[in-house]
């Protein structure tokens, strides 16, 4: 149970899901809705995508919004479940109704992909945590693996620091730098 009113997961997931639908019915063909979400559990974002996609959206972006984030009594005191930036993602209305739900299975090799997005990113000195989880979900959605990504903050930060990645706890970023070069950063 979670929340201030201590409601089931399922309620709170179900709950999402018809927001997401009301929203979608409530836009014409061809319109734009976006979502921002700030959760650590894809349970969630996987709700968003399913109900946006069975009331006829097509996901067209994702973009994670990091950075200096404002840190909110609520994410201070709820920093395992609650991503410090923001994950933005917009949705079109399809013409033609239900959008594509399931994508063909290709597998989804969480270590693999990990890897993948790393590097990507590695052209930077530093990573946000939150820009790869998002990558990793939309990849994960699109494999028709998102369960693969019900992973933990601790066991994520693990996987992350097993690649030889520090977390700055005051900047909120991680950095694959030696340790002079990262003292000098700081």
């Amino acid at each position: 149970m979670g929340g201030d009113i201590r409601h089931q997961e399922s309620t709170y997931i179900d709950r999402l899901m018809a927001s997401i639908r009301v929203c979608l019915e409530l836009l014409k063909p061809s319109r734009w809705l976006s979502v921002v979400f700030q959760h650590w559990n894809v349970r969630y974002l996987a709700a968003i995508l399913e109900a946006a996609a069975t009331a006829g959206a097509e996901l067209r972006a994702a973009v994670s919004q990091i950075g200096d984030p404002i840190w909110s009594m609520h994410k201070k005191k709820n920093a395992e479940s609650v991503l410090s930036g923001e994950f933005i993602i917009t949705f079109q209305k399809t013409a033609h109704g239900q959008a594509q739900l399931h994508f063909p299975k290709s597998g989804f090799d969480l270590e693999r992909e990990l890897n993948l997005a790393l590097v990507e990113e590695t052209h930077k000195d530093h990573v946000f945590g939150e820009a790869i989880l998002n990558r990793l979900v939309i990849r994960a959605w699109r494999a028709g693996a998102i369960e693969k990504l019900a992973i933990s903050k601790a066991a994520f930060s693990a996987l992350l620091e097993s690649r030889g990645w520090t977390y700055h706890e005051t900047r909120h970023f991680w950095t694959k730098t030696s340790d002079a070069r990262q003292a000098r950063m700081f």
